[in-house]
């Protein structure tokens, strides 16, 4: 009598196993039938690579960097007063574009610039497929940006033409990270300070600083069809990145 219960525990438990083993099984199979069509059950996102050593500080820094007291800026508008004190109210204030417009032609603006930029990076996913070596990106800027894209912010000598090689300049040195042109006494410097997939295409966007021309700008060059590198709207960086519909996380 005991053998015999004994002999029917051992065939519970030698069910029991194979049962979690065929549901395991199942499940293995399952998954490889999703991935196969292309449903992935869950997928790596990698952190914005950051390239400039204060870029990355601030964003190290990101809610202190925020609410840290700048320039003050005031407008007055037909539902009442703002007044500007932090990048926290500046990207508040200026979610509409004519007032963004507004305080952005006000003196003491350009302290402001970065502010969008960080909000960017902070809330973008590293890029999956990247334009090139983290080392060669001074070079792909030499080869690929169309200066007549950024005619806004650059000087007209370099403005005009749509390729960099183009441009008649007395020296074009490339670092890793960034290009300088220089034509009599004026230079031009732009330097990546972070890649990310910031358009949401998992492609590498490139956040550069463009320096030599008046106050430094920040722009997010995008690749276009042709693979030339342009720049992104204002008001479509504003939108990608507003924390209302992007996660912090």
């Amino acid at each position: 009598m005991q053998n015999s219960q004994q002999t029917e525990q051992k065939r519970e438990s030698l069910w029991t196993l194979a049962a979690a083993l065929g549901f395991m099984i199942g499940v293995l199979g399952i998954a490889t039938v999703l991935d196969h069509a292309g449903f992935h059950l869950s997928k790596t996102t990698h952190a914005a690579v950051i390239h400039d050593q204060a870029f990355q500080s601030a964003l190290t820094n990101f809610d202190r960097e925020m609410v840290r007291p700048r320039s003050e800026l005031f407008g007055s508008f037909s539902d009442g007063d703002v007044r500007v004190q932090s990048c926290l109210a500046f990207l508040t204030a200026t979610v509409r574009p004519d007032r963004r417009q507004y305080f952005s032609d006000l003196p003491g603006a350009e302290d402001y610039a970065d502010c969008l930029p960080l909000r960017a990076v902070r809330l973008s996913p590293g890029p999956e497929y990247h334009l090139a070596p983290a080392a060669s990106l001074g070079r792909v800027l030499a080869d690929r940006i169309d200066p007549s894209s950024l005619k806004a912010v650059l000087p007209e000598w370099l403005g005009k033409v749509r390729r960099l090689r183009d441009a008649k300049v007395d020296e074009t040195v490339i670092s890793p990270h960034a290009v300088m042109v220089r034509q009599g006494g004026q230079s031009v410097g732009i330097e990546v300070l972070a890649s990310a997939d910031i358009a949401g295409r998992d492609l590498e966007d490139l956040l550069v600083r463009i320096t030599g021309s008046g106050a430094p700008r920040y722009i997010v060059l995008v690749q276009d069809e042709g693979g030339s590198l342009k720049p992104m709207a204002e008001q479509t960086l504003m939108s990608l990145t507003n924390p209302t519909t992007m996660p912090t996380d």
